[in-house]
């Protein structure tokens, strides 16, 4: 039980008339700041996030790429046998429009592993960064994940948690 379930379950015996009292702030037994805080991160990984509206496009977006130029973002089978996220199911996840804590720290290692491939020079083969004419397998495979919104969102979900 978390320190809220807590708190709730001993006002609830107490309304009941079980005799007990709270703990005032600070007095020995109660809970402290830091055990506050902690209840609080505990309570932020255990929840589910909205995908906000610009993260669901950039998915959509990266899913209609890859379709029209057959290339970005690994299949789940791929990405399975390397043992990473597969861009093609995490923009299913996104733009179903939630998803779990464990899936934020996904993306976030996506957006760490990819931060330079935007760097990439591109040619007229393999196209190019930001080109939706003809875009780069790394520019789709960004789209996948949210693109620069859902690195953003994602940046403000695991910020929340320092």
């Amino acid at each position: 039980m978390g320190l809220y379930s807590n708190i709730h379950a001993k006002r609830k015996r107490i309304e009941n008339g079980s005799g007990e009292t709270m703990r005032d702030k600070g007095d020995k037994g109660a809970p402290s700041a830091t055990d506050f805080k902690e209840a609080q991160k505990t309570a932020l990984k255990n929840r589910s996030f909205d995908v906000p509206p610009s993260v669901r496009k950039a998915a959509k977006k990266g899913l209609e790429l890859r379709r029209i130029h057959g290339r970005g973002g690994l299949s789940i089978q791929e990405a399975s046998k390397l043992g990473i996220g597969s861009g093609v199911a995490r923009a299913r996840d996104l733009i179903k429009g939630s998803i779990s804590f464990d899936t934020v720290k996904r993306m976030h290692g996506y957006f760490s592993r990819s931060a330079d491939d935007a760097k990439a020079k591109g040619d007229k083969s393999r196209g190019f960064w930001g080109d939706d004419a003809n875009p780069s397998s790394g520019y789709i495979a960004f789209l996948l994940w949210g693109g620069a919104a859902g690195k953003r969102w994602v940046e403000s979900i695991l910020k929340d948690l320092d």
